[in-house]
C-alpha cells in the first residue's frame, strides 16, 4: 500500500512534464483556464503556496481582476516571471549566436549575388537587420539581466566583437565588407545600456560611460554606431550627468581618443559637445537674466 502511494505521487509530482511533453500550448492553455474555473480561492491559495515567490507574485498578478484607469481604459501589460525572463533571455542569444555562425559561412544565407557573372559579397542589412530584431527584443529585459546576471552574461560590446571576429575568419578574405556594418537603433541602444548599468555599478559618472563607448568604436574595425541612438541616449541623461560629459570632453578634448572625432563635423560626439557647450551657455544666460 505505501509503495501504491508512493508511485501515486511520482506520477502527480511528474504530471507537468508529461503533459507539456503530450500536449500542444493552446492544450495547456485550455486545461489551465478549465482548472482555474472550477478551483476554489481557497483551492487557488493551497496551490500558488507551493510556487516560489516571484512565481506566486506573477500568477496573482495575472489572475487578479483587470484594473481601471479610466471609464474606458483597462491595464493590459502583462507580468512576467524571473524566470521566464531568463528562459526569453537565453533563447535570444541561443538566435544570435545562430546568426552570426550562419553569417561566418562562405556560403551562408548572408552571402548574396545578384547575377552569376558577379561576385557574390556579404549582405551587411540583412545582417544587421537579423541582429536589429533580436536586440528590440533583448532590450526591456535588459535591466533584470543584469541585475539577476541572468546567463549568458556578456556584454554587447564582447558580443559584437566576437561577431566581428567570427565574420572575418569565416568569409574568404578577397570577400571585403566594403560598406561597412551600421548597427540599428535597437542594438546601438542595448550596447549603451549594458555599459551605462556597468558604469554605475562601478560608481562613475556618465563621462566614463562616453569613453567605454569611444574605445568600443576605436576596436571597432567595421562596425558603426547609430549615431540619433548615441544622441538620444546621452541628451535623456540628467543634468548632471550631462555636465560631467562636457567637463570631461573639454578636459580631454586634445587627446588621442578624443581629437579626431571631435574635430570631426559629422561625428555625434562632436554633435553632442556642441549640444552640452549650447545648454551650458543657455543655462549661464537664463541664470544672469534671473540675477539682474
Amino acid at each position: 500500500m505505501p509503495q501504491q502511494n508512493q508511485k501515486n505521487s511520482e506520477n502527480i509530482d511528474d504530471a507537468g512534464e508529461r503533459l507539456l511533453n503530450a500536449l500542444t500550448q493552446q492544450e495547456i492553455t485550455q486545461l489551465l483556464d478549465a482548472l482555474f474555473e472550477v478551483l476554489s480561492p481557497e483551492l487557488q491559495e493551497s496551490v500558488l503556496a507551493q510556487l516560489s515567490p516571484d512565481t506566486q507574485e506573477i500568477v496573482k498578478q495575472i489572475l487578479a481582476p483587470a484594473k481601471l484607469v479610466e471609464p474606458t481604459q483597462v491595464i493590459t501589460s502583462q507580468p512576467i516571471s524571473l524566470a521566464k525572463q531568463a528562459q526569453i533571455w537565453s533563447e535570444l542569444w541561443q538566435v544570435w549566436d545562430e546568426v552570426v555562425w550562419e553569417a561566418s559561412q562562405e556560403e551562408g544565407k548572408y552571402i548574396t549575388q545578384e547575377a552569376h557573372w558577379e561576385p557574390p559579397y556579404f549582405d551587411t542589412y540583412s545582417f544587421v537587420e537579423a541582429l536589429e530584431g533580436i536586440a528590440k527584443n533583448l532590450l526591456p529585459l535588459m535591466v533584470t539581466a543584469f541585475e539577476h546576471q541572468l546567463t549568458p552574461e556578456h556584454g554587447f560590446a564582447s558580443a559584437l566583437l566576437t561577431a566581428e571576429s567570427e565574420i572575418s575568419r569565416g568569409i574568404p578574405d578577397w570577400m571585403e565588407i566594403t560598406e561597412g556594418l551600421y548597427l540599428g537603433e535597437c542594438l546601438t541602444t542595448c550596447l549603451l545600456q549594458w555599459e551605462w548599468l556597468k558604469v554605475q555599478e562601478q560608481g562613475h559618472n556618465a563621462f566614463h560611460l562616453a569613453q567605454r563607448i569611444r574605445e568600443c568604436e576605436r576596436e571597432f574595425w567595421q562596425m558603426e554606431l547609430n549615431s540619433d541612438a548615441v544622441l538620444d541616449f546621452f541628451t535623456q541623461l540628467s543634468e548632471v550627468e550631462r555636465l560631467s560629459i562636457l567637463t570631461g570632453l573639454t578636459t580631454n578634448r586634445e587627446t588621442l581618443l578624443w581629437k579626431s572625432t571631435l574635430d570631426d563635423a559629422h561625428s555625434h560626439w562632436h554633435q553632442l559637445y556642441l549640444d552640452g557647450c549650447l545648454s551650458q551657455e543657455v543655462t549661464l544666460l537664463t541664470r544672469l537674466q534671473n540675477r539682474a
